[in-house]
């Protein structure tokens, strides 16, 4: 007897929850009005930071007739205009290349000994960890606001205006595509 009695009451409230769906999708229905008031008034919540992400490794690229040569890298966007490549714990001898490229994205490469590093990532960060001797190869976008290289907590190198300007003397290169080495701690 129950049953007989709870089955019009879920039949009215499944055909006003019908109703009442309906007049909220009806363009000029006060319901629809109200319910984009409230949706178009509230804040957007902010989004967290993007987390630290270690970033998979490639295989290795082979050349014909050699060994092949380990290589790994990552690739972000800058964040807010900016990006900041960090290479800590970086061997002695470890060569550092950097450059000013089209395009929108900060690639960071590493070949040799330096293949073997860490790379983790966040908003508009690229940190390599445990460089060894090899070669890390830095393209940082022209359309970047800011950008720089740092090693073992040093900057290197920086986008001033639209120039790569040196912080430290480079070991050769030019002034667009310099090479540092990192030196043997003192």
């Amino acid at each position: 007897d129950g049953v007989r009695r709870s089955l019009p009451r879920a039949a009215v409230l499944a055909v006003g929850f019908a109703g009442v769906a309906a007049a909220a999708t009806l363009p000029g229905s006060p319901l629809r009005e109200a319910i984009e008031r409230v949706v178009v008034s509230r804040p957007a919540r902010p989004e967290p930071p993007a987390p630290v992400v270690e970033a998979p490794r490639p295989a290795p690229v082979a050349v014909e007739g050699t060994a092949p040569l380990p290589e790994a890298g990552v690739s972000i966007l800058p964040e807010g205009g900016s990006v900041r490549v960090q290479i800590t714990g970086a061997a002695p001898g470890l060569r550092v290349r950097t450059r000013l490229v089209a395009g929108s994205r900060v690639d960071v490469r590493a070949t040799g000994a330096a293949a073997d590093a860490r790379f983790r990532t966040a908003s508009g960060r690229v940190e390599v960890v445990g460089a060894g001797t090899g070669e890390v190869m830095v393209d940082l976008p022209r359309s970047a606001r800011a950008a720089y290289v740092e090693v073992n907590g040093r900057v290197y190198a920086a986008k001033d205006g639209g120039q790569l300007r040196a912080r430290v003397a480079p070991a050769g290169g030019t002034p667009e595509f310099p090479l540092f080495v990192v030196p043997a701690p003192e």
